[in-house]
């Protein structure tokens, strides 16, 4: 089984999911279409994550390669069918590509808060697992608004209506950071990049 792996900030990984997936014999290869790649063959991989951003998903101007990812991430789940997972900004990027609605949130979620498991994702073959209330790293200027047509909130926090959604049984994303380690966010805290769109937010 192969994964197409969505990455969007120098240096940046999976984390602790890209660890996971290599463990259960996942091959997984990293796309960075910023950079001018081109986007995976669909034939040639089973499942597409998509990582997190300093990005906001409207920049399409600042960042044209962004049009190119919606409509992968768009031609991924709708069209094909394919296992799809999104963190934090691919979460945002499915609602997005997907006829759902992102805007800047009112409060930014920084730090470890609670995120509180909806009933339904008790019967979500991958959100059944998570404890009904837990905290988990949230690192966010944006969030989902509007989930697209047929897609089903899974969780929510106490800032943040939609912190986790699925679309059918093959598109699952999360607005909290669960492939997050204490190496990673030491980073993202001295990241210029992500610095800087913190300082965007705030005017």
């Amino acid at each position: 089984m192969r994964a197409a792996i969505f990455l969007h900030l120098e240096g940046d990984s999976s984390g602790l999911l890209g660890k996971a997936l290599e463990q259960a014999g996942v091959v997984c290869e990293d796309i960075h279409l910023y950079k001018g790649e081109p986007t995976p063959d669909p034939a040639a991989h089973d499942i597409l994550v998509t990582m997190g951003a300093a990005q906001q998903v409207w920049e399409t101007e600042e960042h044209p390669w962004l049009i190119e990812e919606k409509a992968a991430i768009r031609h991924w789940v709708e069209d094909l069918g394919k296992p799809y997972f999104g963190i934090c900004f691919g979460h945002q990027l499915l609602a997005d590509a997907l006829g759902g609605q992102v805007a800047m949130s009112k409060t930014n979620e920084i730090g470890i808060l609670q995120v509180n498991r909806h009933e339904e994702a008790a019967r979500d073959p991958v959100f059944s697992a998570m404890e009904p209330s837990g905290h988990w790293m949230q690192w966010h200027l944006a969030e989902v608004t509007k989930v697209p047509d047929g897609a089903q909130v899974l969780a929510s926090s106490g800032d943040c209506a939609i912190q986790a959604m699925s679309l059918g049984s093959h598109a699952v994303s999360i607005q909290f950071h669960a492939e997050s380690s204490l190496p990673t966010i030491e980073k993202w805290k001295d990241d210029q990049i992500t610095l800087d769109a913190m300082a965007r937010s705030t005017h």
